[in-house]
């Protein structure tokens, strides 16, 4: 349903719309503004207009407010000269930024959807609970790569909650529970300061009995959800691991990526802010439902689906457990999520769908599509990763981009321990590691190690501080991304050029024998033409990797000192345009003789070059194979007194040349600024 002024948007038969220029066969329909006030919107939305409706809804408090005569409305429809067809529509105020999106479907194409029907009010209705257990059933039963996981093995994790009669805390292998008939839920949660904790002196009890009135609601409710699939045993990571225990805590952390993998299904406090919140909600069913219209322009005439273009970015992106650092692994390790918010949302390996759309979401409104749509770093990898992994879908998505999709969501997400960095994405990694057939080290892949020592720091854009800093309490080495708190991203390495370094040597030092969790060291030996840089940067400038020459610091204002350059490889520009030179930038360390630090990334660039770039090998790889000749005192020389060896005679970058303060790089070499040749290698240690 459609109040008159949207209806008079979509029904113009003697509209001559205007077809802006073409950009990959689509284009934009701008039309003139719509000259209603936000109380207007507001009337239309509570009559039961779909388009009102989610328009009010994404407004909010604050810009509703400021609606007035200066903010009319105006409108955008996309068109796709391929299908010739409409694909997108957004209202809003022509002056601000605030759009409601829609992506518009043809209905003839669409059989699998709530069509023009109302969500219930309530997410525990019994409508709800029929498409859930619809969906557990169908993926337990038929989907192959869910249930792959499983295998042979029959395992249990130390303790299980039984909900069956009552709630109380069993130890699986004392409770004589049988690991092939005792399937279990996981939960995954927010805690707060008011989260029950399992602690040495109330195990004892707890075994007995755990009161439902002593537990938040959101637990409760994950206790009924338990039952009502059928299910007896059911784990919660606050109720299962001793928390003021170090080595049962230890022990049971370093399992529980295998606890969340193991489980017949994940449930999700998605919208609980807390555990008072519960899993079920009351909601507003309009602004989260699709619906249908024609629309009648001169010369086009075709009924439509309107479904919200950001399905995963409000419902599950932008939630508030989606920014818990944990929840990443608990999220991508267990096979199937039922995701409990405003919208219920179901997300296994085969399967993507919610309430609106319950046979599965439509190729355009998929998380992979709003993976590519945005491409924004604090997306969700999807549930598929493993198939990502093992058949890459091009030559630029490597079996490792992946990983690096995943860390680039991890660090946007907020620990309580900083500690934790490592161990709390441990699962993933073990997983990651078997498939790759790759060694780990401090969250970087040997196989992988040049490429992924490319990360950087964008800074002003982390959860929860302005500014990206390293943590006093050591966590990994400065050329891993765990040492630092930020957003971490990584530059497309399109077209790489030859290594211009060798790794000699990784090493790190694990607290445990775990060594995807806690470190207390760890160094890189790397053989490189380092160069002392021509100047003493205080640069507080934010650069784009691939665009700009300049320095990006690690941690912000803190790349001061004498700084050295370590060319690490030369990479296509983002749009082709011109060839990059990145570099480490490291300084010596500042309590450790002869050893260096990294503090950020160089980029050196050359504007308006175009590019010839390819898959190539550099003598990089080939003093790799002859490390073993080296003898053992080399190793952790400084910048004044070190071995030094030739460098490369001839590379394929000869026609590019890159400059910052006077120092450029031409033909696989460094020139000064006095214009001499520095092509001098040398051996350095970083910590």
């Amino acid at each position: 349903m459609l109040c008159k002024h949207c209806t008079r948007l979509f029904e113009r038969p003697l509209y001559n719309w205007e077809i802006k220029p073409q950009v990959r066969g689509r284009c934009t329909v701008q039309g003139e503004s719509d000259p209603r006030l936000g109380r207007d919107v507001l009337e239309s939305a509570a009559s039961g207009c779909g388009v009102c409706s989610m328009y009010w809804e994404y407004l909010g408090d604050e810009k509703r407010q400021g609606m007035d005569e200066r903010h009319a409305p105006g409108f955008w429809l996309g068109w796709d000269k391929d299908s010739s067809s409409f694909y997108s529509f957004e209202l809003g105020p022509r002056r601000t930024d605030v759009r409601t999106q829609f992506r518009l479907l043809p209905a003839e194409a669409v059989d699998h959807m709530r069509r023009d029907q109302l969500l219930p009010r309530n997410t525990a209705a019994d409508d709800c609970w029929e498409i859930i257990t619809k969906w557990l059933r169908q993926c337990v039963t038929s989907h192959r790569s869910c249930n792959s996981h499983l295998g042979k093995e029959h395992w249990l994790p130390t303790r299980l909650i039984d909900v069956q009669h009552g709630i109380h805390l069993v130890i699986s292998q004392e409770a004589n529970v049988k690991p092939e008939e005792a399937d279990y839920i996981t939960l995954s949660h927010r805690w707060s300061s008011n989260t029950p904790r399992l602690m040495r002196d109330n195990l004892i009890t707890w075994r007995t009995e755990l009161p439902e009135k002593d537990l938040p609601q959101t637990f409760c409710d994950a206790a009924n959800v338990t039952r009502r699939l059928g299910y007896r045993y059911l784990w919660i990571d606050s109720l299962c691991i001793i928390q003021d225990c170090p080595v049962d805590w230890n022990r049971e952390s370093s399992m529980m990526g295998k606890v969340y993998q193991k489980g017949i299904c994940n449930i999700a406090a998605t919208a609980a802010s807390d555990g008072a919140d519960g899993l079920f909600v009351e909601r507003e069913p309009l602004p989260i439902s699709s619906f249908s219209t024609n629309i009648d322009w001169k010369g086009h005439k075709k009924s439509y689906i309107f479904a919200r273009s950001n399905l995963w970015d409000r419902g599950l992106i932008k939630s508030v457990l989606n920014r818990r650092a944990w929840v990443v692994q608990e999220r991508l390790l267990s096979s199937r999520t039922i995701h409990f918010g405003p919208q219920i949302f179901w997300e296994c390996r085969e399967l993507e769908a919610c309430e609106t759309w319950p046979a599965g979401l439509p190729a355009g409104l998929s998380l992979q599509a709003e993976n590519e749509y945005h491409n924004s770093a604090t997306l969700l990898a999807p549930k598929s990763w493993p198939m990502q992994i093992r058949t890459p879908s091009g030559p630029s998505e490597g079996p490792y981009r992946i990983w690096k999709h995943i860390v680039r969501s991890y660090m946007e997400c907020g620990l309580t321990k900083r500690e934790d960095k490592l161990v709390a994405l441990s699962g993933v990694a073990k997983e990651i590691g078997v498939l790759l057939n790759d060694e780990y080290i401090a969250g970087l892949w040997r196989k992988d190690l040049l490429n992924e020592l490319t990360w950087t720091v964008f800074h002003g854009s982390v959860l929860d501080v302005l500014r990206s800093y390293r943590p006093a309490k050591y966590r990994a080495p400065t050329w891993s991304w765990a040492s630092v708190e930020g957003r971490v991203v990584f530059p497309w390495l399109l077209q790489a050029g030859p290594a211009l370094c060798a790794v000699l040597e990784a090493k790190v030092d694990a607290k445990s024998n775990d060594i995807t969790g806690q470190l207390c060291g760890g160094y890189l030996k790397i053989s490189a033409m380092v160069i002392k840089l021509p100047f003493r940067s205080r640069q507080r400038k934010n650069i784009s990797v691939t665009d700009e020459t300049g320095i990006c610091p690690d941690v912000w204002y803190d790349v001061g000192g004498n700084l050295y350059a370590l060319p690490l490889m030369v990479i296509d520009s983002d749009y082709g345009t011109h060839r990059v030179l990145l570099s480490l930038v490291i300084r010596p360390a500042r309590l450790v003789p002869d050893k260096f630090e990294r503090v950020g990334l160089l980029t050196l660039r050359v504007k308006g070059t175009e590019t010839n770039g390819g898959q190539r090998q550099g003598k990089g790889q080939r003093e790799r194979e002859e490390y073993d000749e080296i003898k053992e005192n080399q190793g952790g020389v400084g910048m004044e007194e070190n071995e030094e060896t030739e460098g490369d005679e001839e590379t394929e970058d000869s026609d590019w040349e890159y400059e910052i303060a006077g120092l450029k790089w031409s033909n696989g070499t460094w020139i000064l600024p006095n214009g001499q040749h520095y092509n001098m290698r040398r051996v350095v240690t970083l910590l």
